[in-house]
């Protein structure tokens, strides 16, 4: 079990070909989940772009999601071309975590 998950969704699960670039991983993630585990708390950053990119499967990674069991689950929208990808990021995970806290941050949110 993890206690918190940052999760960059893509910039759109209707759409596969975005027109920015969006595997890149943002240090601000990282910085965040190094900061959280110096406290103690699990945790690890999910990027789905990236994922998606090194071949891993949309429903391996919401196996993957739902196998950690987080307490948090925090989506990261860092860009206003992310918005829709992170709303339906959140409806999906809210069916398949209904009792776990989902928060959405970042300057666009």
């Amino acid at each position: 079990m993890k206690d918190i998950l940052i999760i960059q969704p893509p910039a759109s699960f209707d759409n596969s070909r975005p027109v920015l670039p969006q595997t890149a991983v943002g240090i601000g993630m990282l910085t965040i989940m190094a900061y959280i585990k110096e406290f103690g708390f699990q945790g690890e950053v999910i990027h789905i772009p990236r994922a998606l990119s090194d071949g891993y499967t949309l429903e391996g990674v919401f196996e993957r999601i739902k196998n950690a069991n987080p307490k948090l689950i925090a989506i990261g929208l860092n860009w206003l071309h992310f918005s829709d990808g992170a709303l339906q990021l959140a409806s999906i995970l809210r069916k398949m975590l209904p009792n776990t806290t989902i928060v959405v941050g970042g300057q666009h949110a």
